[in-house]
């Protein structure tokens, strides 16, 4: 269900960063967007718990930005397993 990219869940403050860390860890997906900006320390925390970091407008980012990040496989694993589900009723 896309619910979970859609419905702000964080619940975390700044000393519970292990309880963070496990949490992230027990999803296959992550919702990241830009805050403050594109690129931040939120998408490789995300790959480094084994989360695929899901950039909705990752289109859009310029390409002088995220130059660390594997763009494509991130806009295949967008469009392949989180895109599909936004307009339904799950989503």
């Amino acid at each position: 269900s896309m619910r979970s990219f859609t419905i702000k869940q964080y619940q975390f403050g700044p000393l519970d960063e292990e309880k963070y860390h496990e949490n992230l860890g027990r999803h296959r997906f992550g919702d990241t967007r830009r805050k403050g900006g594109y690129d931040c320390l939120r998408h490789y925390e995300l790959l480094a718990n084994g989360c695929i970091p899901i950039v909705a407008d990752l289109d859009h980012i310029p390409v002088s930005v995220l130059t660390t990040l594997p763009r494509g496989l991130l806009a295949e694993a967008r469009n392949l397993y989180a895109m599909p589900w936004i307009d339904t009723e799950e989503g």
